[in-house]
Protein backbone atom coordinates (compact mmCIF):
# COMPACT_ATOMS: atom_id res chain seq x y z
CA UNK A 1 0.00 0.00 0.00
CA UNK A 2 1.16 3.15 -1.16
CA UNK A 3 0.28 6.33 0.58
CA UNK A 4 1.49 9.93 -0.96
CA UNK A 5 1.08 12.70 1.87
CA UNK A 6 1.30 16.63 0.42
CA UNK A 7 3.10 18.57 2.18
CA UNK A 8 2.35 21.62 0.06
CA UNK A 9 2.02 22.94 -3.63
CA UNK A 10 4.20 25.41 -5.80
CA UNK A 11 2.45 26.82 -8.52
CA UNK A 12 5.67 27.65 -10.92
CA UNK A 13 5.76 30.07 -13.52
CA UNK A 14 7.95 29.25 -16.88
CA UNK A 15 11.32 30.88 -17.70
CA UNK A 16 11.51 32.10 -13.73
CA UNK A 17 14.60 31.01 -11.85
CA UNK A 18 13.21 32.22 -8.98
CA UNK A 19 10.07 30.59 -6.36
CA UNK A 20 7.91 33.05 -5.08
CA UNK A 21 6.48 32.94 -1.71
CA UNK A 22 2.51 33.76 -2.56
CA UNK A 23 2.36 30.84 -5.16
CA UNK A 24 3.60 28.43 -2.21
CA UNK A 25 -0.02 26.71 -0.82
CA UNK A 26 0.50 24.72 2.13
CA UNK A 27 -1.49 21.77 2.13
CA UNK A 28 -0.47 20.43 5.71
CA UNK A 29 -4.12 21.17 7.30
CA UNK A 30 -6.19 19.82 4.12
CA UNK A 31 -7.31 16.89 6.08
CA UNK A 32 -7.77 14.94 2.33
CA UNK A 33 -3.82 15.33 1.51
CA UNK A 34 -1.91 15.33 4.77
CA UNK A 35 -3.83 16.93 7.25
CA UNK A 36 -1.65 16.64 10.91
CA UNK A 37 -2.98 13.62 12.28
CA UNK A 38 -3.90 10.71 9.20
CA UNK A 39 -4.80 7.76 11.12
CA UNK A 40 -7.73 5.40 12.26
CA UNK A 41 -8.58 8.28 14.47
CA UNK A 42 -9.02 11.27 12.59
CA UNK A 43 -8.97 14.40 13.63
CA UNK A 44 -10.49 17.28 11.45
CA UNK A 45 -8.26 20.09 10.27
CA UNK A 46 -11.00 22.36 9.00
CA UNK A 47 -11.31 23.73 12.21
CA UNK A 48 -8.04 24.74 13.18
CA UNK A 49 -7.75 26.13 9.46
CA UNK A 50 -10.38 28.50 10.16
CA UNK A 51 -9.57 29.67 13.88
CA UNK A 52 -6.20 30.64 12.17
CA UNK A 53 -7.52 32.13 9.10
CA UNK A 54 -9.66 34.28 11.29
CA UNK A 55 -6.99 34.90 14.00
CA UNK A 56 -4.55 35.47 10.91
CA UNK A 57 -7.15 38.22 9.45
CA UNK A 58 -7.67 40.06 12.47
CA UNK A 59 -4.19 40.26 13.23
CA UNK A 60 -3.48 41.84 9.60
CA UNK A 61 -6.57 43.81 9.95
CA UNK A 62 -5.29 45.48 13.27
CA UNK A 63 -1.84 45.91 11.62
CA UNK A 64 -3.14 47.33 8.40
CA UNK A 65 -4.97 49.99 10.64
CA UNK A 66 -2.19 50.65 12.65
CA UNK A 67 -0.05 51.36 9.93
CA UNK A 68 -2.61 53.40 8.03
CA UNK A 69 -2.73 55.55 11.52
CA UNK A 70 0.42 55.88 11.78
CA UNK A 71 1.02 57.18 8.49
CA UNK A 72 -1.59 59.70 9.03
CA UNK A 73 0.11 60.83 12.16
CA UNK A 74 3.27 61.07 10.32
CA UNK A 75 1.87 63.29 7.33
CA UNK A 76 0.64 65.54 9.77
CA UNK A 77 3.85 66.21 11.93
CA UNK A 78 5.79 66.34 8.44
CA UNK A 79 3.09 68.77 7.52
CA UNK A 80 2.90 70.58 10.76
CA UNK A 81 6.86 70.87 10.44
CA UNK A 82 7.65 72.08 7.13
CA UNK A 83 4.91 74.75 7.68
CA UNK A 84 7.15 76.09 11.00
CA UNK A 85 10.38 75.80 8.34
CA UNK A 86 8.30 77.79 5.52
CA UNK A 87 7.69 80.23 8.43
CA UNK A 88 11.23 80.49 9.82
CA UNK A 89 12.37 80.81 5.84
CA UNK A 90 9.95 83.65 5.33
CA UNK A 91 11.01 85.95 8.39
CA UNK A 92 14.46 84.90 7.68
CA UNK A 93 14.31 86.32 4.30
CA UNK A 94 12.61 89.37 5.54
CA UNK A 95 15.22 90.04 7.85
CA UNK A 96 17.84 89.75 5.18
CA UNK A 97 15.37 91.52 2.53
CA UNK A 98 17.00 94.91 2.88
CA UNK A 99 20.29 93.84 2.83
CA UNK A 100 19.86 92.42 -0.38
CA UNK A 101 18.57 95.38 -1.65
CA UNK A 102 20.08 98.42 -3.45
CA UNK A 103 23.98 98.42 -3.12
CA UNK A 104 24.33 95.20 -1.82
CA UNK A 105 28.07 95.29 -1.55
CA UNK A 106 27.89 98.30 0.49
CA UNK A 107 24.82 96.98 2.73
CA UNK A 108 27.10 93.98 3.37
CA UNK A 109 30.54 95.45 4.25
CA UNK A 110 28.40 97.75 7.00
CA UNK A 111 27.14 95.65 8.47
CA UNK A 112 30.37 93.76 8.87
CA UNK A 113 32.13 96.60 10.01
CA UNK A 114 29.20 96.54 12.53
CA UNK A 115 29.55 93.23 13.89
CA UNK A 116 33.61 93.37 14.20
CA UNK A 117 33.45 96.82 16.34
CA UNK A 118 30.99 94.74 18.32
CA UNK A 119 32.99 92.05 18.93
CA UNK A 120 36.13 94.44 19.27
CA UNK A 121 34.00 96.34 22.55
CA UNK A 122 32.88 92.92 23.63
CA UNK A 123 36.59 92.00 24.12
CA UNK A 124 37.29 95.19 25.84
CA UNK A 125 34.41 94.56 28.08
CA UNK A 126 35.69 90.94 29.49
CA UNK A 127 39.49 91.19 28.85
CA UNK A 128 39.93 91.87 32.19
CA UNK A 129 38.51 88.28 33.17
CA UNK A 130 41.93 86.47 34.80
CA UNK A 131 43.40 83.55 32.15
CA UNK A 132 41.05 84.85 29.08
CA UNK A 133 43.48 84.97 26.15
CA UNK A 134 41.95 86.72 23.18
Amino acid sequence: MTIIVSMAVNRLTKNTSTLEPLKLIDERMKQDVCGIVYSLISVPTSVFQQQWDYWFNTKKQTLEDDLVAWQVQQKNEFDVWQAEQEQEFLTWFESIKDILSGDVAANLATRIANLENGLTNHIADVSHVNGLKL
